[in-house]
């Protein structure tokens, strides 16, 4: 597979046309597929969320300066 990323832009200008391409060809897929899910996982309607504060005794997310 190959990707192919080209922007046009006049001289002074921040932006101009992208196009983007991506080119390849059939080949053999996985020879296997899993029927069950791996041990330990847990179901997404069930797992936590980043929005969910964090678990007890693990202490608040303090971002570093670039995200404030």
């Amino acid at each position: 597979m190959s990707h192919l990323r080209a922007e046009v832009r006049n001289p002074a200008a921040a932006r101009g046309h992208l196009t983007s391409a991506v080119f390849g060809s059939p080949r053999q897929g996985f020879e296997f597929t899993d029927l069950a899910p791996p041990i330990g996982f847990v179901p997404l309607d069930m797992a936590r969320s980043f929005r969910d504060p964090p678990p007890q005794g693990i202490g608040p997310f303090t971002p570093v300066p670039f995200w404030e």
